[in-house]
């Protein structure tokens, strides 16, 4: 394994998306002074041929907006989507956060203006963070993460989501990855902030209203996978080296890494980049 810089254009470049589409890998990530410095975030996508060399294709600013955590997908129609989150300031605090959707315009070959999506009116609140978009059968499914929880989110062109159900995770569970198997079984990867602070695996058959969970034995930060065959996720995640594996440890020094694990998220082999 290689690891090679492909940006360092601000301070700050974080919270990476990456994305095969018509022939080009596209990254996107987060531009700013640093980790959380208020409304200045900035949204990068390049784009790459080969995975070499790398050409920047837009930067989405939006006035009063603090814009993070860009992510990508492919929607039914075969459009580039990216979904970005919206954090307003009140007094040097986040006052709202609400999702951004931007596609990519062919014929041009840039983005359009992020618009403002919504959120279900039966669950929205001022914090709805969006995080990301899978699709399956024309449908797409997000979580939404908020204050006092996670919501299973569906749309059908990302300008706006439909409410499922709640998702019923203990310890300020927030970013979460969907993926689904081949019988339509929904796999939910989710991070926790507190309590013990390990990584979820949720499990839902249609229409995934009853959900099975299993506790990871990592913590887990930004927290991305696929499955790599039938029996086995191939995990990417920020790692902490100096966690125990029985439960919380100091977490420090976080790294990257890339790890494999059964359905029930029993990792068995980590490789840290």
């Amino acid at each position: 394994i290689t690891v090679k810089k492909i940006w360092d254009g601000a301070p700050h470049n974080a919270f990476t998306d990456l994305i095969r589409f018509d022939g080009y890998f596209y990254c996107t990530f987060r531009e700013g002074p640093g980790h959380v410095s208020g409304p200045n975030g900035t949204i990068r996508v390049l784009r790459s041929a080969n995975g070499k060399q790398w050409e920047s294709v837009t930067s989405f600013t939006m006035q009063d907006l603090d814009l993070r955590d860009p992510k990508l997908s492919i929607t039914p129609d075969n459009r580039l989507m990216v979904l970005i989150d919206g954090e307003s300031y009140k007094d040097g605090k986040v006052a709202t956060r609400k999702p951004y959707v931007a596609y990519l315009d062919k014929s041009v070959g840039t983005f359009t203006i992020p618009q403002l999506s919504t959120v279900d009116p039966t669950i929205a609140v001022a914090s709805d963070w969006v995080w990301r978009v899978t699709w399956y059968n024309g449908t797409g499914y997000a979580i939404n993460y908020q204050p006092n929880g996670i919501y299973l989110l569906k749309t059908k062109d990302g300008t706006s989501f439909e409410n499922i159900c709640k998702i019923n995770v203990q310890g300020a569970p927030n970013e979460s990855t969907i993926r689904f198997d081949k019988q339509g079984k929904m796999y939910v990867l989710i991070r926790q902030e507190k309590d013990n602070k390990l990584g979820v695996l949720a499990v839902s058959d249609p229409p995934y209203q009853q959900w099975t969970f299993h506790q990871l034995d990592r913590r887990l930060g930004g927290p991305d996978f696929f499955f790599l065959n039938d029996t086995t996720l191939c995990i990417g995640s920020r790692y902490f080296p100096d966690e125990t594996p029985s439960g919380p440890g100091v977490f420090k020094n976080p790294k990257t890494a890339i790890m494999l694990s059964g359905l029930t998220g029993k990792i068995f082999k980590t490789k840290v980049l």
